[in-house]
């Protein structure tokens, strides 16, 4: 029987207040097991990055933006994500929207499948790129009248 055990993870949420809640809890129950099991147990819990909350006027910019360019049956309704991603910073400071653009390769034996991202055989489809410049070309145009 090992006489030492090792866990790792992250912890995410769609609030901070429930991330935060989340924390709390995991020391809770670590505290409890270890009592409960007579073993002691470290934790060392680094916060990640916070949530990324879009602010509502911004994301509905975007919107209209982007269905002026891509059309609006293509572009996807706001969802919630859990991406870890620097944004969520900016984002505490000054209200904005952090968007996708579709940058992924569909798979080669299958059309209809996108990769995902962090996926060993994700491929960037570079066309992507001058739709996200145009959508913020168009959110100047409609922003300055």
């Amino acid at each position: 029987i090992a006489e030492t055990a090792e866990l790792t993870g992250t912890v995410r949420a769609y609030k901070e207040d429930i991330r935060q809640h989340l924390k709390q809890r995991l020391l809770e129950v670590c505290n409890g097991i270890g009592a409960t099991f007579g073993a002691e147990i470290i934790l060392d819990y680094q916060d990640g990055y916070p949530p990324t909350v879009n602010a509502v006027e911004p994301s509905e910019q975007l919107r209209q933006a982007a269905s002026q360019v891509v059309g609006a049956e293509r572009v996807v309704p706001p969802y919630l994500t859990m991406a870890g991603e620097d944004m969520a910073y900016f984002l505490q400071e000054k209200p904005g929207c952090f968007f996708f653009i579709g940058a992924g390769k569909h798979a080669k034996d299958n059309p209809g499948e996108v990769i995902p991202h962090h996926c060993p055989v994700f491929d960037f489809d570079e066309t992507a790129l001058n739709i996200g410049a145009r959508v913020f070309i168009q959110l100047v145009e409609d922003y300055l009248g």
